[in-house]
Order: structure tokens, then C-alpha cells, then sequence
């Protein structure tokens, strides 16, 4: 029996996992990742870390990267006595960010303030002071730092984090390396630094929701830790099906709540991405609901029961708000019109903000703030600052979809039931004229057909609302979601013509550019469309190249190869598909999806093209050779040896030459004779080269932040392309 304290659940929900021995234990998917980013933060200066919302950025950072260098320090301690390292997660950015992280890391670093409140100097001057005197790393972890510029902007100006932060990162000497960790559409935001930071988003990584195989040992993992900590007839099961369905239906984009805000594209049998937050909440649930019934095992009928996950994530906060009374609905309603903006953003507020944003009095919005608490739809934070007793924010990132949806639906029921009474006083109205002209026949039937015109109007006036509706959401979904807002508006011109409706549908025909997703396994390394344009070619890092009919997006054939498929391009004709992998390169038949030849490399193939008369294939290869293939019968024609791995290789136009990649240089090689024609070095590594279309310049690119264009006759250098601000990956002829 471990010594580690065993949870209610092993499943957090929306709860974030934090840096603590219990949250690590059952902290399982992110084992890679972990290590990359652990390992970035220690060997860079400055690592920026980015996501789409919900993918698990804080929980990473705090239960994986924060756990594991305290551990690191810990042993360090106990070893030799001394504390080599300390690591910091931050992630208080609505007040004073320079004062609260100064404060934070005091208090880390002594136990206390240690005068971080009135310390003298810039954050820079008192990090190298302390960190010189403890003769030790220090490691900050900035944690959702695009609220740093929700709360603040862009201020600048002495004393601000904008005007301090890049001097930590780029003092020489300063033992202090730092990660950024934002949302994948808050990156533009780090424009405030450009001028401070040089190559400022030259070491950025980007985190994935799980794939499958990291989501399944997240959800078996936990279970696996808590059976560990317990006596064998506590111990639960969990049944198979379970587990597939909750992957399938979590798979990220497959809950849709159909709401105006931030667009979320509905997923595919294909996509085998998952929502992390989804996952932990449905599986949360399923544990509470088989614990209530005295059951140890996790079972796929209790799924079904509940509705399945999209039902479950519903309920979590449909059965909150269906508690509240219809004025506290109003006052929940108006606070979550600021609590979360239209494209999905949280914000915190002090409590007395959001009473003023509710028309409610203080009692009821209390309430209403302590039930959503206790429901983990909202969060309460420390320091209002107005005497109103501190603030709050939604919960978690992944409640703000659905918290929009119930705002819409909130309000959309208003609006109906403000028409639906206005139509009952006007139905009483007309009663009332009804039964005042039963004096006499003709004025019964003026009566009549005045009642007759009002429900007329109260349909028209209703239909008129709805598709006034439709058109406004229509609007609202054009930056982010064209394809939806082109469905909302061709719905409210079915129910009503008119200038607002005219106006949304045409706007929705605009934006709406969209035509086809292809759907992949894995990410897609490669993209083309064939010569003739009716095809279209892509290459997946799950092993396979797919051919797509371009017109109607149907696939046409599946090209499995061994390993990633890093390249994949069609032959001049369009006949033939060339695909490399881990093992070699192949050729396929387009019309029929046949495998030809299989061209064997002792490497992985990174680089293949035909020849300009299709007759020939080129290959490049890990194994430090580039190798020329004839098509027809897939035999091997000359072997051109390298001293560095070969990146790619590629025909002269006229076919008569091969131009092939390594780091160290692009070099030009006769086909005929397998001689050395030229070297085109460039300093740094290179990237990139190619010909120009007739044939006589090749371009080469490189992490030197240059590109140089070269004479392929000569081998002598034209002239060198600069001021580009980083490595330069890629250029291309017209």
C-alpha cells in the first residue's frame, strides 16, 4: 500500500490537475509532452506553449512540467544538500502582474514576502539578486498569458510586465528561462514583445488535444493508480465498450452546441483527436453515478442510460441552472453576457460588477453565485478589490460554449414568451370586442374579422422575431463559423424575405469559402492537387496516402505505406502517385489504387518526384544516399552517396540533372554520370532549394534567415534575399 492519499475519484472533471503528489499520481496522456516541454523550458531562454482552449495546457504544465522539476529540486536537496533549481507556475493576471509574480517567487524561493512588495529594481534586477544568492535556476511557468492582455492590453510604459517581462529572457547571465502559455488565438497578442524579444517565437511548441491512444491511458491509467492504493475488494473494473465509446463520442468537434460565439467544426469518423475536459467530466460523472449504485465496474450501459457524453456535459450545466428560479435565470443570464464574450473568452469580475450586470439585488445574486460554485460552473476568486467580497470567472475554458448556448436559449425563450403574452393580451382583447358584439350582427362581424387580423399579425409579428433572430446570429457567426452562418441565414430567408435577411444571406454567401474537408487520421504532411486538377493527393502521419476526387471530396483509394508518409506527389501525367515512408518509397497506379514497385531505401524517404518525362523517380533518404528508379520496372539506376542524411531531391526541368538537399548544402549532380556538378553551401543549415522553371537558377533557404539564388550552370551565387526576421523554411519560383 502506497503512502499517497487516495482521491474520491480518480477522475478530476473540469477540475484543473495542480502540482501536488495526488494530481500526479492520476495525471496520465501527457507523458511526451511533458518531457518535450520540460525539456525546452530547461534549455531555453524562452519557450512560448500554445493551444486551442480546453486541450490541457495548465494541467500539463502544473502536474507534469511544475511536479517534475520540484521533484528534480527535492532530490538535488537530498543528494548534495543544495537547491540547485526552483520552478514557479503563474497565472494571476488581473491585478498587478510584476508585483504578484515578484511575490510569488519570494515566496517560493524564502518561504515568504521576503520585501518582494517593496523591493527595489525591475523584476530582472531582483530575479539575478536572489537567484545569485541562492546559486540556483529559476524556472517561471507564465500560465494563461493571453489574460494578461484581456486585463491590460497593451500597456506599456515603466513598471509594466510588458516593459519588463523580455529583460528576463534576454539579460545575459540571468539564470532564468521562462514559458508562455497562451491559447492558440491569443498568439498575435505577443506582437507587444516583437521589439524587446528578438526571434521571439523561434522555440514555440504546440499542444494537441490527445489522440487516441493518450486519451485511452488517460482514462485507464487513473483507474490503474487507484486500484493501486486500495484494498483488492475496493478495486473497480471498467468495461471495454466503455472505454471505445467514450473515445468515440469525446472525440473533439463532435459536441456542437449550435450556438453564436466561437465556431468549433463538427468532427468526422476520421478525426481521432479528443476533448480532454469532455473526457474527464464524462468519465467523472460515469464514476459517480456507478459509486452511488454500490457498483465496481464501469459499465457502457450506464453511459447509455445517462444519454452519452454530449448529454452528460449538458446536464452538468442545464442541471445547475434548471434549480434557479426565472428571475435568478435573469440575473445568471445577465451575468454571463460579460462573464464569457461572443467568441468564447472568459473574464473575471468583482462581485459587485456583476450585480449591477444582473439588476438584481445583492441577496439573490449571491445566490446565485454560491449555487454555480458549488456546481463548478463558476469560479470565486481572492481580491475584488471593491468591497464586494472578490470575483469570479467561469469554471473552466470548455463551459463557455456551453454557457453561450444556454444564454441563447435563455434568451431566445424570453422572447418567445414576451410574443406569446402579447398575443394572449391581444387574444383577450379581441374576446372582449367579440363578446361586446354579440349586441348585434354586424358588429359581431367586424369583430370577427378584426380577431381574425390580429392573430394574423401576432404568426407574422412571431415569424418576423424568429427570423430577425436567425439573421442576427447569422452575423454574429461570419468570422468565425461561415459555413453555419450560411445555414442560419438560408433558414431565416426561408421564414421571412426582408432587408435584415437579405443582407445576412448575402454577407453568408461572402464569407462562406469553405467547399471541402478531407478528412485524415493523422496530420497531413503533404497536400497536392494532380495536373489536371480533378484529383487531390494527401500524405498522413498515421502511415498512409489518400487520393480524394476534388469535386466531390469522395476517396477514391487508401496508399498504406509503413511508418509516417512524409512525401507524396503526382507524376507529370497524373497516372502515377510516388509516396515515401519510414522504409522506402512506392509507386501507385491513380486509377486502380495499385501497388507497382516498392523502391527500398536503409532509411526513412523524406523527399520523391518524378522525372519531367515520368520515366524516372528520384528518392531521398536518412540513409545519406539519393537514388534514381526507373518506373517502368522499378529497378534501380544510380545511387548518389552523401555524407549527411538527404532531405530531398528533385529533376532539373530538362530532366538531365539532380538537384538534392542535406543540412549542410544543396548540391547539382549529372544524371548520366552520378559526377558532382556544384555545391551550394549556405551558413546555419539549409531548409529548402529548387529550380527555377527554365532551369538555370537554384534557390536555397536557410536557418541564416536569407535565401540565395545561384547560378545552376556555374555553381557561382547571384545574390543573397534578406530581412527576414527568422529562419527562412521555404521559397518558390512564379
Amino acid at each position: 500500500m502506497s503512502a499517497t492519499p487516495v482521491p474520491g475519484s480518480p477522475y478530476k472533471g473540469l477540475t484543473p490537475f495542480e502540482d501536488s503528489e495526488v494530481d500526479a499520481t492520476f495525471f496520465f496522456g501527457r507523458e511526451r509532452e511533458r518531457e518535450i516541454i520540460t525539456a525546452n523550458l530547461m534549455a531555453a531562454r524562452l519557450t512560448v506553449l500554445y493551444g486551442a482552449s480546453g486541450v490541457g495546457k495548465s494541467s500539463v504544465l502544473r502536474a507534469g512540467v511544475s511536479y517534475e522539476l520540484r521533484a528534480e529540486a527535492r532530490a538535488n536537496l537530498a543528494e548534495t544538500g543544495e537547491r540547485e533549481l526552483a520552478a514557479i507556475v503563474f497565472s494571476s493576471w488581473s491585478g498587478d502582474p510584476v508585483r504578484e509574480l515578484r511575490a510569488a517567487v519570494a515566496a517560493e524561493l524564502f518561504g515568504g514576502s521576503n520585501g518582494a512588495d517593496t523591493g527595489e529594481g525591475s523584476l530582472a534586477d531582483v530575479f539575478q539578486e536572489w537567484t545569485s544568492e541562492l546559486n540556483l535556476d529559476l524556472y517561471l511557468v507564465l500560465d494563461q498569458a493571453e489574460e494578461y492582455f484581456l486585463y491590460h492590453g497593451s500597456e506599456g510604459g515603466e513598471g509594466t510586465f510588458v516593459e519588463e517581462f523580455p529583460e528576463l529572457v534576454t539579460r545575459p547571465g540571468l539564470r532564468v528561462n521562462a514559458l508562455l502559455s497562451l491559447r492558440e488565438d491569443a498568439l498575435a497578442t505577443l506582437d507587444s514583445f516583437k521589439a524587446k524579444i528578438p526571434n521571439l517565437l523561434a522555440n514555440r511548441l504546440r499542444l494537441d488535444h490527445l489522440d487516441r491512444g493518450a486519451a485511452r491511458a488517460a482514462i485507464e491509467g487513473p483507474l490503474e493508480a487507484y486500484n493501486r492504493l486500495v484494498r483488492e475488494d475496493e478495486r473497480v473494473a471498467i468495461e471495454p465498450a466503455l472505454v471505445d465509446a467514450v473515445l468515440d463520442q469525446v472525440t473533439a468537434g463532435t459536441l456542437d452546441y449550435g450556438r453564436a460565439g466561437r465556431g468549433r467544426a463538427r468532427g468526422t469518423d476520421d478525426v481521432e483527436r479528443v476533448e480532454t475536459p469532455y473526457l474527464q467530466l464524462v468519465m467523472q460523472r460515469l464514476w459517480e453515478v456507478e459509486e452511488g449504485e454500490g457498483s465496481r465496474t464501469l459499465r457502457f450501459a450506464t453511459l447509455e442510460r445517462l444519454g452519452g457524453a454530449q448529454r452528460i456535459v449538458e446536464d452538468h450545466l442545464d442541471d445547475a441552472l434548471d434549480t434557479l428560479t426565472p428571475a435568478e435565470k435573469d440575473a445568471a443570464a445577465g451575468m454571463f453576457h460579460y462573464l464569457v464574450t461572443p467568441s468564447g473568452t472568459k473574464i473575471a469580475h468583482a462581485v459587485g460588477d456583476l450585480r449591477r450586470y444582473a439588476a438584481a439585488s445583492e441577496p439573490e445574486v449571491r445566490g446565485v453565485l454560491k449555487r454555480l460554485s458549488d456546481e463548478r460552473i463558476l469560479r470565486p476568486l481572492s481580491g475584488g478589490g471593491d468591497g464586494d467580497g472578490g470575483s469570479y470567472e467561469i469554471y473552466h475554458d470548455v463551459l463557455a460554449d456551453a454557457v453561450l448556448a444556454w444564454r441563447g436559449r435563455h434568451e431566445a425563450e424570453r422572447e418567445l414568451e414576451r410574443t406569446r403574452r402579447e398575443a394572449e393580451v391581444r387574444h383577450r382583447r379581441t374576446l372582449i370586442l367579440a363578446a361586446a358584439a354579440l349586441v348585434a350582427l354586424v358588429a359581431m362581424a367586424a369583430v370577427t374579422v378584426f380577431a381574425l387580423t390580429q392573430r394574423s399579425n401576432a404568426k407574422s409579428e412571431a415569424r418576423h422575431a424568429r427570423a430577425r433572430a436567425l439573421a442576427s446570429t447569422s452575423l454574429t457567426q461570419l468570422s468565425v463559423d461561415p459555413q453555419r452562418s450560411l445555414r442560419l441565414a438560408v433558414d431565416a430567408a426561408r421564414l421571412e424575405s426582408g432587408p435584415e435577411v437579405e443582407e445576412a444571406l448575402r454577407e453568408a454567401l461572402i464569407a462562406s469559402r469553405l467547399r471541402r474537408i478531407l478528412p485524415a487520421q493523422g496530420p497531413v504532411s503533404a497536400a497536392s492537387f494532380s495536373p489536371d486538377g480533378r484529383r487531390v493527393l494527401t500524405a498522413s502521419q498515421d502511415g498512409k496516402a489518400r487520393l480524394y476526387d476534388a469535386a466531390s471530396g469522395r476517396r477514391l483509394h487508401v496508399l498504406a505505406g509503413r511508418g509516417p508518409v512524409t512525401t507524396a506527389s503526382f507524376s507529370r501525367d497524373g497516372r502515377l502517385v510516388v509516396a515515401g515512408s519510414a522504409d522506402a518509397a512506392r509507386v501507385w497506379d491513380v486509377g486502380t489504387g495499385a501497388l507497382l514497385h516498392v523502391l527500398r531505401h536503409r532509411g526513412p524517404v523524406d523527399g520523391a518526384s518524378f522525372s519531367p518525362d515520368g520515366k524516372l523517380v528520384v528518392t531521398a533518404s536518412l540513409d545519406r544516399t539519393a537514388r534514381v528508379w526507373r518506373v517502368g520496372d522499378g529497378t534501380l539506376v544510380r545511387t548518389i552517396k552523401h555524407s549527411q542524411p538527404v532531405l530531398d531531391a528533385a529533376f532539373s526541368p530538362d530532366g538531365k540533372d539532380v538537384l538534392t538537399l542535406t543540412f549542410g548544402a544543396a548540391q547539382l549532380y549529372a544524371l548520366r554520370s552520378g559526377r558532382s556538378l556544384h555545391r551550394f553551401p549556405q551558413k546555419g543549415g539549409l531548409t529548402s532549394t529548387s529550380f527555377s522553371p527554365d532551369g538555370k537558377v537554384v534557390v536555397t533557404t536557410g536557418a541564416n534567415k536569407k535565401a540565395a539564388l545561384w547560378n545552376a550552370r556555374t555553381g557561382r551565387l547571384l545574390s543573397e534575399l534578406t530581412g527576414h526576421v527568422g529562419r527562412v523554411s521555404g521559397a518558390h519560383f512564379s
